[in-house]
């Protein structure tokens, strides 16, 4: 969210998780932190990151391309509580 509130400049921000949970708790952050007359139009999408070129077809952003990619590959709090649930 730091990202948009300090970007003003951002026109597009897409969002990419495949983690269905995490997926929608951003999604829900993301439409809060962009004001809609201002801020860039957004894209969340429940897709894994290897995806992104289909995904930018999909949305007619292919051959425009983008000027910065920032990618989270950790895993999460939320994925080692559901680890040690499941497998603990």
């Amino acid at each position: 969210m730091q990202i948009i509130r300090e970007h003003p400049e951002l026109k597009t921000f897409i969002g990419l998780d495949v983690d269905p949970k995490a997926h929608y708790l951003a999604s829900l952050k993301l439409q809060n932190a962009i004001e809609e007359e201002t801020g860039p139009e957004l894209h969340v999408i429940a897709t894994n990151f290897k995806h992104l070129k289909s995904t930018l077809h999909q949305l007619g952003l292919a051959e425009q391309g983008v000027d910065g990619i920032l990618m989270d590959l950790g895993m999460s709090s939320m994925q080692v509580g559901v680890y040690f649930i499941v497998f603990g």
